[in-house]
């Protein structure tokens, strides 16, 4: 394990942490994505999560998007398209060592990231998420209507967010940002790369019926797994979610593999 970092297109350097098997020879690498105000620790499972991966064979970079953890940037001016371009840079620096294949691991809105980015970009060979929305627009353009009032054109206007457990700033760009893209169409486009949706059935922020959506709109190959009376975070799940997430993984890109 060791720390590492890369410019974005934005010249921005985003810092990470690369997990590698001591005889990596090449073969798939597992680039993690975290959530909306999430980071590369992700509460220390992303750690625990990657050196299980690494013990599998499989090299994994975790990393923090611009704007957050200890990458450069301003949170207030993160969007969706900016966090897409950091995954494609993670995956260019990945790519100065390995041709791969990639496959993109998002948690939550970094699952709505890896498959954006993914319809885009081909050198992505599969998409896994955990407790992703489609639905931008009832996660936070709705919410944002009702306590703000409607949104309107100034992208560098400042909101100042109150939840019951954090506060910060977020520039309208994001929201305007986010009406650019068609998740559920963009899910589509991932196939004939292997797609994998986890979602927790007690989901309060990003409800079940999301990713059961997006298990619909997706193409073969595909598979879905519902873990009964998960959170969002999967607080008391997150050893069935590894699990499923490494079979999987064998599944499509057995370690030693390259495509």
């Amino acid at each position: 394990m060791r720390n590492v970092s890369f410019l974005n297109s934005r010249g921005q350097r985003l810092a990470g942490v690369l997990h590698q098997p001591d005889d990596w020879l090449g073969g798939p690498t597992i680039v993690i994505c975290h959530g909306f105000r999430g980071s590369k620790e992700g509460s220390g499972k992303a750690a625990v999560f990657s050196e299980e991966a690494v013990a599998r064979g499989y090299r994994v970079l975790r990393f923090d998007f611009a704007g957050t953890g200890d990458s450069e940037g301003d949170f207030a001016n993160i969007t969706l398209t900016g966090y897409m371009d950091d995954l494609a840079s993670a995956i260019d620096y990945l790519s100065r060592e390995s041709k791969g294949p990639f496959i993109a691991l998002g948690r939550s809105f970094g699952g709505t990231t890896a498959i954006c980015r993914a319809a885009l970009d081909k050198r992505i060979a599969g998409v896994c998420t955990w407790g992703s929305p489609h639905d931008l627009e009832k996660l936070f353009i709705e919410p944002l209507d009702t306590y703000y009032g409607p949104l309107g054109v100034d992208e560098d206007k400042v909101y100042h967010i109150e939840t019951e457990t954090d506060s910060y700033e977020l520039k309208a760009g994001f929201f305007i940002d986010l009406k650019r893209y068609n998740v559920l169409k963009n899910v589509q486009s991932v196939a004939p790369r292997p797609v994998l949706i986890i979602h927790g059935s007690e989901d309060c922020t990003v409800p079940m019926e999301q990713g059961i959506k997006l298990f619909e709109n997706a193409r073969y190959p595909k598979e879905l797994a519902i873990i009964a009376g998960a959170d969002h975070r999967f607080t008391r799940n997150f050893r069935y979610v590894f699990d499923t997430t490494l079979k999987w993984l064998e599944k499509y890109f057995p370690a030693g593999s390259a495509r």
